[in-house]
């Protein structure tokens, strides 16, 4: 059997770097026949963190056999990587938030933006798949602010705050 591939927290975050390492340590156990890749962006990379408020954000690739037809995990792999992650201390952050993408996730999420060059790292594995262009960031940031501007009622929602 291969050996996990390495995990490269060099460019995060001092305080994220152990965090992140050992998340990456259970996603890659608990995904290996199927893992891909696996990325951190957000402000665990970039900076900005807020203590107790921001989280962990990362991406785990996965071959598309690691999903059921309805694109989730099989119940007993997350159910592990849960137990697992349960036994990390994220502070300073407030969590840690990983998303399971199959390794060609615009065929099955037509409304998925791909990584931002620049915006994010990755930690092992490799990104399976072309990084956002210009013309798709515009389009994506179009269609959030047509969508701001949409149901009614939308603006009473604003009232709310907190959780």
């Amino acid at each position: 059997m291969s050996s996990p591939p390495a995990v490269d927290v060099a460019p995060l975050l001092p305080a994220a770097q152990p965090i992140v390492s050992r998340a990456a340590e259970v996603y890659l156990a608990h995904s290996r026949p199927w893992f891909v890749g696996l990325i951190v962006h957000g402000s665990a990379l970039k900076g900005g963190a807020i203590p107790g408020c921001s989280d962990i954000d990362l991406q785990l690739y996965l071959r598309a056999d690691a999903f059921d037809e309805h694109g989730d995990l099989p119940l007993s792999v997350a159910l592990a990587i849960h137990r697992e992650l349960s036994g990390i201390d994220p502070a300073p952050f407030q969590y840690i938030q990983c998303y399971p993408l199959p390794a060609s996730p615009i065929d099955v999420m037509p409304r998925f933006t791909a990584p931002v060059p620049g915006g994010y790292h990755v930690l092992a594995g490799r990104l399976p798949i072309p990084e956002a262009t210009a013309a798709e960031l515009v389009e994506d940031a179009r269609m959030a602010l047509s969508a701001a501007a949409g149901p009614r009622g939308a603006a009473n929602h604003l009232l709310q705050h907190g959780g």
